[in-house]
């Protein structure tokens, strides 16, 4: 599934490890887990599939900070669309885009943010 593969693509990527809990489809926030990282790895989307030919899957990928830790989860935002930049082939996804720079953080009702990064993958 285009899921997994492009969770696979980040863990090539040496993007995952630096988060306390890594999730598919929808965050589900644990609890007691104020101070803990989140990544969230979503489908969102593509176009339609025919026989043999290409089509594009859209992933959205939620970097979701600890509670008061903005710069960190900036950073981490910005070190996913740096390593798509530089590495739009992939085995498993054959190429990668950006859909979008760095966007503006979603803040949250306990002082995390939310930072939504849009990739689209052509397979």
């Amino acid at each position: 599934m285009i899921i997994d593969d492009f969770f696979d693509y980040l863990e090539r990527g040496s993007l995952t490890g630096d988060f306390d809990f890594t999730q598919k489809y929808l965050w589900n926030e644990k609890p007691n887990s104020k101070a803990g990282r989140y990544l969230v790895v979503q489908t969102s989307d593509g176009s339609g599939r025919l026989g043999e030919l290409s089509a594009d899957d859209y992933i959205d990928v939620l970097v979701i900070s600890a509670q008061d830790d903005i710069p960190w989860a900036a950073n981490k935002a910005e070190s996913i669309l740096q390593y798509v930049t530089n590495n739009p082939s992939d085995c498993s996804l054959n190429s990668v885009f950006n859909m979008g720079g760095l966007p503006n953080p979603i803040p949250t009702s306990d002082n995390r943010v939310v930072f939504r990064l849009s990739f689209r993958c052509l397979s």
